[in-house]
């Protein structure tokens, strides 16, 4: 019965739906989110970013594991005679050495369900859930589209992230109402636990999380203390901020791969620098140079 969903949407491939689907597609994938959430961080407010880094985060890591656990086949990996996939469509199934990631479950579903519903539950507005649920289908149903995952992968998807959502909003008024030096011993824990993970199981889709949580939550005490800056400013000051700190981000993603040796350690470090940047680095140079001080 999937397989044969899958073959009927194979016949309504065409290079125009194929270039919106794929574009679809990448809006539901890791960069796209681990750049949406250092722009809230700095443009919207530090407890709101911090809570959707970690739930974005969250949901890579446990996603990275459960594919490892469950280690299903993708459809072209398993029926390679029935789906001619394009190159954009396999770039976002294959591990970085060229070979298929497992398929279930879907990571796009999962992490697409759980940015969408923080958004949501933020803004409490019907119009808010409704984009949400538009979103959340569209990216789903491009995975379809492209061959690169089975409908059941989507409802496993859609079932951790819904667990990762509810666990977010049972735990955060729990450690939102904790003082300020158990917060940032938490985050500090939750750093050390990372690290730890990542010099101890550094899986190839997990090395990335694990070390860009080891950073970001490891210098919050410090950008607390030394680099609070104005998070909501004028427009103008904003688009500093994006423009300058996701420059920056770029740069040293291909400045420390270009330096770095090519192991998991390394790209787990490289990540781990990413996140240092963006909880301290950032924000200590918007502080500096076009924020003014301001306690958030």
């Amino acid at each position: 019965m999937q397989l044969d969903l899958l073959e009927r949407l194979q016949q309504w491939h065409n290079p125009v739906l194929d270039r919106l689907f794929l574009w679809i597609t990448n809006i539901g994938g890791e960069d796209f989110y681990l750049l949406l959430g250092p722009l809230i961080f700095w443009c919207v407010g530090i407890n709101l970013g911090v809570r959707l880094l970690v739930m974005l985060l969250g949901s890579f890591y446990t996603n990275a594991w459960l594919k490892d656990w469950f280690d299903t086949a993708r459809p072209a990996a398993e029926y390679p005679e029935r789906f001619v996939l394009s190159e954009g469509a396999k770039a976002t199934a294959l591990e970085d050495d060229g070979s298929w990631s497992p398929s279930f479950p879907s990571g796009h579903a999962q992490h697409t369900l759980v940015f969408w519903a923080f958004v949501g539950l933020w803004l409490r507005q019907r119009w808010a859930w409704a984009i949400a649920g538009i979103m959340i289908l569209l990216v789903s149903f491009s995975r379809l589209y492209l061959g690169v995952h089975w409908p059941i992968d989507l409802l496993g998807g859609w079932f951790f992230g819904s667990l990762i959502v509810v666990a977010s909003i049972y735990l955060t008024p729990i450690i939102s109402n904790l003082p300020s030096k158990q917060q940032e011993r938490l985050a500090l824990a939750v750093a050390a636990i990372s690290l730890i993970g990542l010099l101890v199981d550094p899986g190839a889709d997990r090395v990335k999380m694990l070390g860009f949580l080891a950073g970001s939550l490891g210098t919050l005490g410090l950008q607390q203390r030394y680099a609070q800056f104005q998070v909501q400013t004028v427009w103008w000051r904003q688009l500093i901020k994006i423009v300058l700190g996701i420059s920056i981000v770029f740069v040293l993603r291909a400045l420390l791969k270009s330096i770095l040796p090519e192991t998991l350690i390394a790209d787990g470090i490289r990540y781990l620098i990413i996140g240092v940047w963006t909880t301290f680095g950032a924000p200590l140079l918007f502080r500096l140079t076009i924020a003014k001080p301001a306690a958030n």
